[in-house]
């Protein structure tokens, strides 16, 4: 291609440069060139490609004649061959690695890019952050990048030899240095100014694909032929002196100069001159007069200020028509199309004819002669192709970048015969000789033969394979565009369509010879031309010899052949047309000879005979397309598998079924997979096969198939063709189909039958399927039918499973008069076998009353849902009832008494003693008769919207209630001889409900949790002895101390009491474990027999069981005992007492001496009221006075949370606490100060809704704090400042390993220099504040977040307004996991991201 001068040279390379860049600077060789040591040397070579992609983007559209030039550009394709080269060879060495380690699928290269799609429940900001976060995660997943390896271990010489790696170095720098030295040499010829940074994606793909946007500046170098045309509109805008506006219409067929002609007569300095104002639009086919109006105003007027917020039209006129009231305008109008509404053109050129000045005019260039008839006012100016003269020399500007080229007279006469056929077009003339010189796909089809006819799949097979189709912002798949690609060749008349197939021109075939010889090569037949050695595509063609010679003589030439091939170290395409001369020892010969590295497509079809695919083939890890026939029998060799890069395998069947361990051949397209019970060929290996188009699979015995997953839909007609011609094996057993939209089942399914195993169909949201003939199928046993809203007939056959869901049209069961007009008689031949029934919401199948179900024994499992004309129900034994929304369901076997009608037996009652799940959820007329649950044996039961009962449910052992209406809980209600199992019973919420039977609760032998809440008016009585009990919760309820006084009594071993909001509990005194004679009066006014009803007196029964002891928010409540009463509770380890003003000598003794903490505290939770805080520091002033010390609290104290801390108090008392390990502060509103510098030993400090803190002192001394909770504190992050400038503060933060903040208003760039040890940060307020404001870090605090380089683990909860995750996570090498979670409209994520 040295011929190729001028720009279209340097728009081949630039292709190559972007194709190269794209394909192996990746996350996984970034990891990989990391662990081998070679990382510096691949982001040279990366640094100065993207310095030659910017030369290229500089040189875009230079027209380029000079001969040495365009040897450097030909030096630098060749430089990048080079380096596409030896990045090839370095991803050989790592797909060889990984495969070698049994993670070949994983490794392989994602041609694929991800796409995302909104789920409808999601709101938009969450929608936008997960996508955010979803490109980040995978990106990191993806990569597989072990970074603590690559930090932590010696770089593993095993993965590289050295003398490979060495010699890749040395290639790879003198790359870098030559093309540093060429870039350099091509920049300074053309005086090119280089941009600095890279180019963007969006620059990058202009430069391959050029956008319809056109503006006034002109792209090309020379205009041909238009001259006289240009003249004489001139003459028509200059010399119109009328005060109308003037509106001329350019029309000519697309690509014929329109946009051309215009920028040619609005640069003119004619124009220039004459007109004050020119304004350039590129309408195209959006005609929307507002956003004209505003891009006309940006011409006109100097401040955007002036229009840039106004949205009323009427205005924005106003303002134009001020604007251009007294100038002389052109304003041209590039390709306009709209020519049915000329409503929007009269609003646009409105304020533009109110113009004082005469000889305005408008330049409208269309391709419609209806637009032109619409605007203009005049006769449109109709333009032609170029005349030839013209047209030729414009031919070889484009095709050989010089007018004047007089080179090869092969191409110059090819090139006439082509401008000959394009008819003058200037658009046709670039578009071919941009194609001529950088469209690869063209060029490559030079290696078939000629008069070969080309199958569109086989030929775009092949292009992907060599990366010539590269993505593009349309969304299609590569495939897609490749047909695309195909489709413009034939446009422009390189490929002629013929049926369904394509041929090429001998012209054009001949000319793709010569645009490719450096790259493409052909050894035809016998022939024995010279083929350069560094030629990277090859075809052997002996089709027109095969009835020449022998047999034997023709594969003795094929040897021959074969011997010309193996110094070709570069192939990427290999291809052999011939049917005899390919033999099983030629083809080992040829494999075991060939270069692996490189190789991208083989092809060998019509080999002689049956051929074993050799060994050497599994060692070819780039190949992308194997194709040999799919006629004839292959034997397939071990480590087939390898091929983890292989899109299409195109070959017989056997070969596909005979591959074992497939399912790391990720990348395949195509599949023919048959399931055996043998290693390797189990059908888990499809699971990771993502890839798949076409797959085929026999032996199966489950399938299922969705087409509801959320994101992606076939139209109709392709899901019928999907699911007809699947056509499972006739073993297949298991079927399920959901979301499938055609009304038809498919035949195999239906008139001809072939899955004759099915055992089991489940279909569901197949909204259009009308009919199903299920009785046809001898074996089945189980049908699941739900959301089939336009099924109207069924078929049912015997069997032991059905479930119809959500059916409103079904009206006809075939075979099963029963289900249509069900009688009480016969019920025992209607499914006779069947063990689970499920019916709901099918209200054409569901109107009978009495549904008598008795006589079916095997009947196990009913659920009946939505059928509202049911009124009796008689049941066998089950284990599984279900009853939801029966509007009038009165009776029911085993849950109400018997009718007339039905059994009066005690076996009526006892039908429903072996069950095990119950749930009857809204039927307002059932009235239960017996007690729930039915059975010891129910393990789950949930009663709700039943009359007189309770909402109720157990599960896992625990049992709620809550009521609005009840008032006593005894066993007309509660089986608690059935509920002795239960561990937990919660009753919350019951207003009305005064007592539960002490009686039936004493049955639940085995509680140890009883939890009551919300319930004002409970009372209970005495009696109650719950010795399993450990743990007890009161809240809101009216329990007198007497009551739990005795019922503590019989407690054996209680861990947890809690008490919050009990005001029928005034009195609290403790037992002791030798109880005190004379023990001293309450001091309390009340009388003895209301002290007794009101006193709680902790027994000495569980001195030493109760582990946490919590009361709040009982305001009344007075200890009474005796000082230090808790010291001897020796295992008691937390103590909570908030809101309790009347228990502060329960803290606080009179002898401070001694102390009232037991010596087994660990956790302190106080409020520091002012009641508390009065007698603290009085307490605090009798000690110094009498010249004592405050003596120490138990040395097992270590946690010590507190509220409504003050100034006055909190220095004094934090000092008593030196050997805390946690603090918690919060809701200390008056708090401005705090100081630390006591508590040298703490490790966990948490502040919180402290809205006056403005200082906090001692925070160096803090020598082993390690997380650090700040929330709600306004003035903080200033304070934060000032705290880390702080003596000693540096070495603190230096070793702080969590931070739990509100937002990002602490990260500064000089705190988070000082954070070298944080390895978790959480973004979440407080919990009162969980509506925070937080959309994002800025980017000061992106910035300092980028410091933290040795964080793992990145949080955000509870920030329903997170807009954006920060920018460059993959930056933060040590990052292990990221959780996003609470946000608005989605649940929680969690990312590992190793």
């Amino acid at each position: 291609m040295m011929w190729l001068v001028g720009s279209v040279v340097d728009a081949a390379i630039g292709c190559l440069v972007q194709s190269i860049l794209g394909s192996f600077f990746t996350e996984q060789m970034e990891a990989w060139t990391h662990e081998i040591g070679l990382a510096e040397d691949i982001e040279k070579l990366e640094f100065e490609m993207k310095a030659v992609e910017r030369v290229l983007a500089a040189a875009e559209g230079r027209s380029i004649d000079n001969k040495l030039l365009a040897q450097s550009l030909g030096s630098l394709r060749d430089l990048l061959y080079d380096a596409e080269d030896v990045m090839d060879e370095l991803d050989y060495h790592r797909l060889k690695h990984w495969i070698e380690k049994g993670e070949g699928s994983s490794a392989a290269a994602d041609n694929n890019p991800g796409t995302n799609y909104a789920a409808s429940s999601i709101s938009s900001s969450a929608y936008q952050l997960i996508c955010s976060a979803r490109q980040k995660i995978t990106s990191w997943i993806s990569s597989g990048r072990k970074r603590k390896r690559e930090e932590e271990e010696p770089t593993d010489s095993t993965m590289l030899p050295h003398d490979i790696k060495r010699d890749i170095s040395k290639r790879i720098n003198r790359i870098v240095n030559n093309l540093q030295k060429t870039g350099n040499s091509v920049s300074g010829v053309l005086q090119l100014e280089i941009p600095c940074r890279g180019l963007t994606s969006n620059q990058r793909h202009r430069m391959a694909r050029n956008t319809r946007l056109t503006t006034s500046v002109p792209i090309e170098p020379k205009v041909y032929g238009r001259d006289a045309d240009k003249d004489r509109i001139i003459e028509m805008l200059i010399n119109e002196g009328s005060s109308d506006l003037l509106v001329i219409p350019i029309v000519g067929i697309g690509g014929i100069g329109k946009t051309t002609l215009a920028r040619f007569v609005y640069r003119d300095q004619r124009i220039i001159d004459h007109f004050d104002l020119q304004i350039w639009i590129c309408v195209s086919t959006n005609f929307n007069e507002v956003r004209l109006m505003l891009e006309i105003l940006e011409h006109v007027c100097k401040d955007r200020q002036e229009y840039r917020d106004v949205s009323n039209f009427n205005v924005l006129q106003e303002i134009l028509l001020k604007n251009i009231r007294d100038k002389r305008f052109l304003i041209i109008l590039d390709d306009m199309w709209e020519d049915r509404d000329s409503s929007g053109w009269d609003k646009l050129l409105a304020p533009l004819k109110c113009n004082q000045v005469t000889g305005c005019a408008v330049l409208a260039t269309t391709r419609r002669n209806s637009v032109a008839q619409m605007i203009g006012t005049v006769n449109a100016f109709q333009i032609s192709g170029l005349d030839k003269k013209e047209f030729w020399l414009f031919f070889k500007a484009c095709a050989f970048g010089n007018e004047a080229y007089e080179g090869q007279p092969s191409l110059q006469s090819i090139g006439q015969k082509i401008a000959k056929i394009l008819k003058g077009c200037p658009l046709a003339a670039r578009s071919v000789g941009a194609l001529l010189n950088r469209d690869c796909c063209f060029s490559y089809c030079s290696l078939f033969p000629e008069d070969h006819w080309f199958n569109e799949e086989t030929l775009v097979q092949a292009w992907i394979s060599q990366n010539f189709v590269q993505y593009e912002d349309t969304g299609a798949g590569l495939e897609e565009t490749g047909l695309q690609y195909l489709a413009n060749l034939v446009d422009f008349g390189f490929f002629q369509k013929i049926g369904s197939h394509y041929a090429m021109h001998d012209l054009m075939h001949e000319l793709a010879e010569q645009v490719s010889s450096n790259e493409c090569a052909k050894i035809n037949g016998m022939q024995l031309n010279v083929i350069p050695p560094n030629i990277r595509h090859l075809s052997i063609i002996t089709t027109s010899h095969e009835n020449d010679a022998p047999e034997d003589f023709l594969i003795e030439k094929f040897e021959e052949i074969l011997q010309k091939i193996r110094p070709f170290q570069k192939l990427r395409s290999l291809m052999f047309f011939g049917q005899k001369f390919v033999s099983n020892a030629g083809i080992n010969s040829l494999q075991n000879s060939l270069n692996p590295y490189h190789l991208r497509y083989l092809e060998f079809i019509g080999a002689y005979g049956d051929v074993v695919l050799p060994q050497a083939l599994t060692s070819f890890y780039h190949l992308q397309v194997l194709n040999v026939g799919i006629h004839g029998s292959h034997d397939v060799p071990t480590s087939m598998n390898n091929l983890v890069n292989l899109r299409h395998l195109i070959a017989h069947d056997k070969v596909h079924r005979a591959i074992a361990g497939v399912g790391n051949m990720s990348s395949l397209q195509e599949l023919n997979f048959k399931v055996q019970n043998v290693g390797g060929f189990e059908i888990r290996q499809l699971q990771s096969m993502n890839k798949l188009v076409t797959l085929e699979i026999s032996h199966l015995e489950n399938l299922s198939l969705s087409w509801n997953g959320g994101s992606v839909s076939l139209e109709p007609d392709r899901s019928k063709d999907v699911l007809e011609g699947l056509r499972p094996h006739h073993n297949l057993k298991t079927l399920s189909i959901t979301g499938y939209s055609d009304p038809n089942s498919p035949t195999w399914l239906s008139s001809n039958l072939s899955v004759t195993s099915l055992q089991t169909i489940h279909l569901e949201n197949c909204r259009e399927w009308k009919i199903l003939r299920s009785k046809i199928l001898p074996l089945l046993r189980k049908l699941k039918l739900v959301k089939m809203f336009n099924l109207v007939e069924l078929s049912i056959p015997s069997l032991e499973e059905l479930v119809l869901i959500e059916m409103p049209k079904l009206e006809k069961c075939i075979d099963c008069p029963q289900l249509n007009e069900f009688t009480p008689f016969g019920a025992e031949q209607w499914f006779p076998s069947l063990r689970e029934l499920t019916i709901g919401c099918c209200p054409h199948i569901s109107k009978w009353e009495i549904l008598p179900l008795r006589e079916m024994h095997a009947l196990k499992s009913l659920e009946l849902i939505d059928l509202h004309a049911v009124r009796q129900l008689e049941v066998p034994s089950l284990q599984k009832l279900v009853l939801i929304n029966m509007l009038i369901l009165e009776c029911c076997s085993g849950l109400t008494a018997s009718t007339v009608q039905m059994s009066t037996s005690q076996g009526d009652k006892e039908c429903l003693s072996g069950l095990r799940e119950l749930t009857i959820h809204d039927c307002p007329c059932l009235v239960l008769s017996y007690p729930l649950p039915p059975s010891a044996l129910t393990s789950h039961f949930s009663i709700k919207g039943i009359p007189t009962y309770p909402t109720m449910e157990k599960e896992y052992g625990q049992l709620s209630i809550t009521s609005d209406e009840l008032i006593m809980l005894d066993d007309k209600i509660l089986a608690f001889h059935n509920l002795r199992g239960i561990e937990s019973l919660f009753i919350k919420d019951c207003p009305n409900l005064v007592s539960i039977s002490s009686e039936g609760l004493n049955q639940l032998i085995d509680l140890e949790g009883l939890y009551v809440t919300g319930c004002p008016n409970f009372t209970m009585t005495s009696g109650l002895v719950l010795p399993s009990v450990r743990f007890l919760s009161l809240q809101s309820c009216a329990i007198s101390g007497s009551w739990l006084t005795e019922m503590l009594s019989h407690v054996r071993s209680l861990k947890t009491l809690k008490l919050h909001d009990c005001p029928q509990i005034k009195f609290l005194s403790f037992s002791e474990p030798a109880a005190m004679e004379g023990a001293s009066s309450l001091g309390s006014a009340a009388t003895h027999s209301d002290r007794d009803e009101q006193l709680l007196k902790i027994p000495s029964n569980i001195i030493h069981s109760l582990r946490d002891l919590f009361i709040s928010n009982c305001p009344d409540l007075e200890f009474g005992g005796e000082e230090g009463a808790l010291r001897g509770y020796t295992s008691l380890e937390s103590i909570k007492v908030q809101s309790c003003p009347k228990l502060i000598p329960l803290l606080v003794s009179g002898k401070m001496e001694v102390g009232s903490l037991p010596p087994s505290i660990e956790c302190l939770n106080i409020d520091m009221g002012p009641e508390l805080s009065t007698v603290w520091d009085l307490k605090l002033q009798e000690l110094e006075q009498g010249g004592n010390q405050v003596p120490p609290p138990p040395l097992s104290l270590r946690t010590f949370l507190i509220t409504n801390l003050t100034d006055k108090i909190q220095s004094r008392l934090l000092s008593f606490l030196p050997t805390i390990t946690t603090l918690v502060i919060s809701g200390s509103p008056e708090l401005t100060s705090l100081q630390l510098g006591y508590s040298k030993a703490l490790k966990y400090l948490e502040i919180v809704d402290c809205e006056s803190l403005a200082s906090v002192e001692g925070f160096g001394s803090l020598t082993n704090l390690w997380s650090l909770t700040v929330y709600d504190l306004p003035s903080f992050p200033r304070c934060f400042e000032i705290l880390s400038q702080q003596q000693g503060a540096s070495e603190i933060l230096s070793r702080l390993e969590n931070l739990q903040i509100g937002d990002g208003s602490i990260l500064t760039v000089s705190l988070c220099k000082q954070l070298t040890s944080l390895r978790s940060i959480c973004f979440c307020p407080a919990r009162s504040k969980r509506g925070a404001t937080m959309t994002g870090l800025t980017e000061e605090q992106e910035r300092a977040l980028q410091l933290l380089t040795s964080l793992e683990y990145l949080k955000f909860l509870h920030l329903p307004n997170l807009l954006s995750l920060p920018a460059n996570l993959a930056s933060l090498t040590s990052l292990n996991w990221l959780r996003i979670g609470a946000l608005q409209g989605c649940q929680r994520w969690a990312f590992h991201l190793h």
